[in-house]
């Protein structure tokens, strides 16, 4: 528990390190009214999140243009024998955006708060080491909050990492650019948006109808409702260099002592499985690694997050997990 106050204090000093700005943008209440989960305040943002189940904590952190509820079929099945928690992040979901840079600072800082701030209905779980698990963009914050408080992470696994060293496409150097880049974001991203929802899947075009329906209205309901949705993507895009390139903090991992596991969709055209694999395998040699067939970026937590869902059980709750040697199934 001695461990757990120490992370509290960390946790308040890295708040206290970043500063943000006092300007943030309100979820519409219109959008606000239809949240599935729950909602905290944290330093004036109002953030959402789901909890439930009972047993040993497991905390999911999702991607760039994700929310929590893209965790809900596999925390669903984890539920049933551990305490599973997700969150959205600043503009993402149900969250409220802020005007400060989305940086890796600022994104762990933000579920270090939200740990602190659950701990009263969790019996002090979320100060204790617990699992976390990471979905693309997810996978750098997951490893960035891993590698700032060590002590309060007992397993790590990271679904689809983004994180591993790509050249940023044309039209991310254009959105960069001030003012242009918001204007067109502005006009062009819900339209850039919507264009990416079949890329994630390993059918392509010929998805399932049903999820790529929800999705797209997902991302038009946010678009319209949420003032800061798009500003919050495209301080991301700016700000988070990890999304882009953290080899450098995936090689840290390697001298940690928490067990690292990688599961990857064989399929996957967003965080290309050819290179992530092998990548991994080179920066973090002790790491597990589960490959799934047939599975794009987002198939692993809709056509096989049953699967996900087993293997993270698994290997949360497998005691004499060391990491010793790579397991590859």
């Amino acid at each position: 528990m001695l461990a757990g106050w120490v992370f509290a204090a960390f946790a308040a000093l890295t708040l206290w390190r970043w500063s943000p700005s006092s300007r943030i943008y309100r979820v519409h209440p219109e959008l606000k009214a239809d949240a599935p989960g729950a909602f905290t305040d944290i330093g004036g943002v109002s953030t959402h999140y789901a909890l439930r189940g009972s047993g040993p904590l497991i905390v999911f952190v999702h991607g760039w243009s994700g929310c929590s509820e893209d965790f809900y079929r596999v925390m669903d099945d984890l539920s049933e024998t551990n305490t599973v928690l997700a969150y959205d992040h600043y503009g993402h979901g149900y969250t409220d955006g802020v005007s400060a840079n989305s940086d890796m600072r600022s994104l762990v800082a933000l579920l270090s708060q939200l740990l602190i701030k659950l701990a009263p209905l969790t019996s002090n779980q979320t100060l204790q080491p617990f699992t976390l698990i990471g979905f693309s963009m997810g996978g750098p914050i997951s490893a960035g909050f891993a590698l700032e408080f060590p002590h309060m992470v007992k397993k790590l696994v990271l679904i689809n990492p983004a994180g591993i060293r790509v050249p940023m496409p044309l039209e991310g150097h254009i959105v960069k650019l001030p003012l242009l880049g918001d204007t067109l974001f502005q006009l062009a991203g819900r339209s850039l948006l919507e264009m990416q929802v079949s890329k994630g899947f390993v059918d392509g075009e010929a998805m399932e109808p049903a999820v790529k329906a929800r999705k797209i209205g997902a991302i038009r309901s946010r678009m319209q409702h949420h003032p800061g949705h798009a500003k919050c993507l495209l301080s991301m895009l700016r700000h988070f260099r990890p999304l882009f390139d953290f080899e450098d903090g995936f090689a840290q991992l390697q001298n940690q002592s928490f067990p690292v596991m990688a599961i990857l969709g064989e399929n996957d055209a967003v965080c290309r499985f050819e290179g992530s694999k092998e990548k991994l395998r080179q920066l973090i040699p002790r790491a597990k690694v589960h490959t799934i067939g047939n599975c794009g970026h987002e198939d692993t937590l809709v056509k096989h997050s049953k699967e996900v869902a087993l293997v993270i059980a698994a290997f949360a709750n497998d005691a004499d997990n060391s990491n010793s040697t790579t397991a590859d199934r």
